[in-house]
């Protein structure tokens, strides 16, 4: 999907990427890595990320993100109903194959990333001035 930036900074930042893409001439590709992400009801369209881009295979990001609902089913809700609809959750995590779940107003989903490196007439590509800074994930209050 193409879409006109909303920000001048994100046209920057944009801008930027592209013209890193145009300078590699090869890229270099592993396999892909699988972490989790949450989005909140009347949050964005854009996820955070719940569960660090760190695993090779789709199901250790699942398992986390059961230990995480788990720890925060005993130690989080505000109230008996919460903390039944989180166990659901867990109970659903523990024997089923899910993709997506939504528990409490928030949509969480395994998400997949494709790690490469580009390389350029210079080498292997530097960091761009304008890319994000990862930000540690957090759980939900």
């Amino acid at each position: 999907m193409i879409r006109y930036p909303e920000h001048p900074v994100e046209a920057v930042v944009q801008t930027d990427a592209l013209q890193g893409a145009l300078n590699t001439d090869k890229a270099t590709a592993r396999s892909p890595l699988s972490g989790a992400a949450a989005q909140g009801a009347g949050e964005t369209p854009r996820s955070r990320v719940l569960i660090a881009m760190q695993y090779n295979c789709p199901q250790q990001a699942l398992d986390e993100h059961n230990s995480l609902s788990s720890f925060r089913a005993k130690n989080k809700p505000h109230n008996a109903a919460q903390r039944r609809t989180l166990l659901a959750a867990v109970a659903r995590l523990e024997n089923e194959r899910v993709d997506e779940l939504t528990v409490l107003g928030t949509r969480y989903r395994v998400v997949r990333g494709e790690e490469y490196t580009g390389l350029g007439r210079d080498g292997i590509e530097q960091p761009r001035p304008t890319r994000a800074r990862a930000r540690r994930p957090q759980l939900e209050p």
